[in-house]
């Protein structure tokens, strides 16, 4: 069996809601319940609201669309009439005028929908009452029903958490990756089943001991999820006339009652075709067939090739002389039809000592570096400064899904060259870098991998070798790249 495990956390990675996205998103939700917390026009109690729903529970992936605000509000609220409540609410949204004018604004049939001129989410705001604090059960204004309706979406939270640190902390991840696995084969939004029902049914098959986490790795784990799922709801799926009765974890109520029979076998359908693909790739004895099957239960998001994989060839590459860097700064492991600089094989630094400038290298005058630095990566422009010294700014782009990294080449006489990157801001804890002005520590200075005379070009282009291995950093928190008394700190 090849576990792939590089290959699940890189899964992982590819369906996590963007950082952008999450920013914002937080963004929003402050504004909101900060507003909300001072508003005349409704009167809460501390501490005025929760968060809730997948964002909460860190179980959102791909785009995140809305953000689940509990409001808590005074418990004379329960004497009202649900409809009368939620206009309040929404004119206190309202008057969000001031700060940033809702463009959408609407009552739902528990909750008021926020959508907020600049950021691309919808905000939920539910009122709420909870009578004997955030541990017990809260009550919800129903307008379909006219009536305050019972819920427990925190304490759902509470025990998908403890479950979640009880079982390695691999629930919470699987959670998303069926919830991927399904995006990925029912693209009907009123097809697929909801994201909820499909939290409480991974919940309980972890809860219920039909699956185990000890020992076992993702591969086995995703094997095991996708066979349990289908045998939980098999029986409902036998009776032409049944659709499978999945239990709120808090509260016992069925959460899939309004689940429509021709949706529930599509979901069948595509669950049995996935736990086969699963079954097939645990047992494929060649890596290149696991990752095949893996692809049809998950697509594009799972990688043909891993980051380990990918930086495995790279630094072999490297150190046969066969990395390519184009004048874009693309790193390239088979020789392309454009022009091309190869940098020679080094060992990245990871300490305070810079390499010095050779004595007897005295009369090498930067200009020398001008022709080659224009003919092969022509987007960096030079500027000749005062003190004999040279300054090139140009950008590199590693890979195609890389930034453009803006970065500058400083070269004076009878010094070595510096080069920094002046964005996007490079993470310190990287640690390849010089401790007293953050320039790229490209190699060891006993190797002398680079002398003056030598092309300026070879320095760039293992810069953009150091910007390719940086990347796999962030990733991965690990540094893949040959090194020398490497200091390099986990990402975050």
């Amino acid at each position: 069996m090849h576990a792939l495990d590089d290959y699940f956390n890189e899964l992982l990675r590819n369906i996590e809601p963007a950082a952008g996205r999450v920013k914002q998103a937080a963004k929003a939700h402050k504004l909101v319940r900060d507003h909300l917390r001072e508003s005349e026009d409704v009167t809460t109690v501390e501490p005025h609201s929760w968060l809730s729903g997948s964002y909460a529970r860190n179980t959102a992936i791909g785009e995140i669309d809305d953000v689940d605000i509990l409001l808590r509000l005074d418990a004379d609220y329960l004497h009202l009439a649900p409809r009368t409540v939620l206009a309040q609410v929404k004119s206190a949204l309202e008057n969000l005028d001031d700060v940033s004018r809702p463009v959408d604004l609407r009552s739902q049939r528990r909750s008021v929908r926020a959508h907020l001129d600049g950021y691309d989410v919808y905000l939920d705001v539910v009122p709420v009452v909870a009578p004997n604090g955030d541990s017990t059960p809260l009550w919800i204004p129903d307008k379909s029903q006219r009536d305050w309706v019972e819920s427990h979406p925190l304490g759902y939270g509470e025990k998908l958490s403890a479950l979640n640190t009880k079982r390695e902390r691999k629930v919470v991840p699987l959670i998303k990756m069926v919830k991927h696995w399904r995006d990925e084969h029912i693209r009907q939004t009123n097809v697929k089943p909801k994201s909820y029902w499909l939290e409480c049914m991974v919940f309980q098959v972890f809860d219920g001991g039909a699956v185990s986490t000890m020992g076992k790795g993702y591969a086995l784990l995703v094997r095991d999820v996708l066979v349990a799922l289908y045998n939980r709801c098999e029986s409902a799926y036998r009776d032409p006339d049944a659709i499978p009765r999945v239990a709120d974890p808090l509260t016992g109520k069925i959460v899939t009652a309004k689940w429509q029979r021709e949706h529930f076998e599509r979901f069948m359908s595509e669950l049995a075709a996935a736990a086969k693909s699963a079954r097939s790739a645990v047992d494929a004895e060649e890596k290149g067939d696991a990752i095949t099957y893996w692809r049809r239960v998950f697509g594009e998001a799972f990688p043909e090739c891993s980051v380990a994989d990918s930086a495995a060839a790279v630094t072999e590459a490297l150190a046969r002389q066969s990395v390519y860097v184009t004048s874009a700064g693309r790193v390239l492991t088979s020789q392309p039809a454009q022009d091309a600089v190869v940098p020679r094989p080094t060992r990245f630094y990871g300490g305070g000592r810079k390499p010095r400038f050779p004595r007897q290298r005295t009369n090498v005058s930067p200009a020398i570096y001008v022709p080659g630095m224009s003919r092969h990566f022509p987007q960096f422009r030079y500027q000749n400064q005062r003190g004999a010294a040279f300054v090139w700014l140009g950008t590199l782009k590693p890979t195609e899904a890389s930034p453009e990294y803006r970065v500058r080449v400083r070269v004076r006489q009878r010094r070595m060259p510096r080069l920094f990157v002046e964005s996007p801001q490079i993470d310190k804890r990287v640690g390849h870098l010089y401790d007293d002005d953050g320039s790229l520590c490209l190699y060891y200075p006993d190797d002398k991998t680079w002398l003056p005379g030598r092309p300026l070009t070879e320095l760039v282009a293992l810069a953009a070798v150091w910007l390719w291995f940086y990347e796999a950093w962030l990733k991965t928190g690990r540094w893949f790249g040959p090194e020398v008394h490497p200091q390099a700190q986990k990402a975050a």
